[in-house]
Order: C-alpha cells, then structure tokens, then sequence
C-alpha cells in the first residue's frame, strides 16, 4: 500500500440504515461448486427471484468479473486465488482457497445434480426465509 491511500469511515449511512430502507437485511450467498455444475444458472434465477420480490439483489458471477476487476489475471493456481479474494472483497467475504474445496460447514447445500434448477431456486428462497435474512 502506498502512503497516499487512505482508509475513509466517512459514511454517514449505517448498516442498519441500509436495512430499515432496503426492509431486509444485508447479506452474501456464496455459490461454489465446480464449473460446469450449474452456479451461474441458480445465481442468475435467484437473483430474478429475489427481484421480482423487490429485493435489492445483485449477482456477482465469477466469469463476468473475469471481465473487469480480475481481466489481468490467467489460471494459474495463484492467479484463481486472487480472482476469489478480489470476488470476495466485492461480496465482504475472504479466505477462499485456489483449488475447489468443498466447504466445511456451508450454511446450506443446494445440489443441482439432483434437484432441478427450479427446485434449486425454490429450496434457496426457502433457506434465505428461514435464515430470518428477508421476509415471507
């Protein structure tokens, strides 16, 4: 870091601001997954799903930020470790490692290979109710 860069806390609005205005609280799911397996199918329909529930929402997907904020980096193990940290950093997670690793303790599991996309969507929807992060 060089020493003109500063950390500003100048932000007025606060989290719980954000919340009160938005009526749901702030959060992040982190699909992961190996390619191929369907991530970018689910994120892009819960995302509409959520939408269309007029929540604020928008999708990260990891190809797209390949795009912009990760476009100088290759495949390489290093280079897949920081396109998830700087993915992360956008999403306010960190800590992901290059190769896949199947979480230890993921908040929910949803498993494409045996649900259809729709019963993906549908059994996401319910995971974020009963996790009390939006409403019914």
């Amino acid at each position: 870091m060089t020493e003109d860069v500063y950390w500003h806390v100048a932000s007025i609005i606060t989290r719980q601001a954000h919340q009160e205005k938005n009526k749901h609280k702030n959060f992040a799911l982190w699909f992961t997954g190996l390619s191929g397996s369907g991530k970018s199918i689910l994120v892009n329909a819960i995302e509409k799903e959520l939408f269309d529930m007029n929540y604020n929402v928008t999708g990260l997907d990891g190809d797209n930020v390949r795009h912009g904020l990760c476009s100088d980096l290759g495949f390489t193990e290093e280079d897949l470790n920081e396109n998830m940290c700087r993915t992360g950093k956008v999403a306010t997670f960190t800590g992901v490692s290059a190769s896949y690793e199947y979480p230890i303790k993921p908040d929910m599991v949803i498993n494409l290979s045996r649900l259809s996309a729709e019963e993906g969507i549908t059994e996401t929807i319910v995971n974020v109710k009963a996790k009390k992060l939006i409403s019914s």
